[in-house]
């Protein structure tokens, strides 16, 4: 079985916060993002993926209020169901 390994990248908020995602991608890793609601970041995810043949996740989160780790995880396991 191949495992799927995901990097988790936390608190972004817009393009410009990006640019880790970007590093990462452009080393073939996977890439979990979670979002404040209402980031504008989905196209430019959308575009790393393609460039770079990697799976990026974003999740939006509201990070202030505790759920973090409750929403990524379901979220993540509706996600991996929908795709593998």
């Amino acid at each position: 079985m191949q495992q799927l390994t995901y990097i988790l990248i936390l608190g972004v908020v817009s393009e410009p916060d990006m640019e880790l995602a970007a590093r990462y991608a452009s080393q073939g890793m996977n890439i979990i993002l979670a979002v404040k609601p209402g980031a504008d970041v989905h196209a430019m995810a959308a575009s790393l993926e393609q460039q770079y043949d990697v799976d990026i996740f974003v999740f939006e989160v509201d990070q202030a209020h505790g759920e973090l780790p409750g929403a990524i995880s379901s979220a993540a396991m509706e996600q991996f169901r929908w795709r593998y």
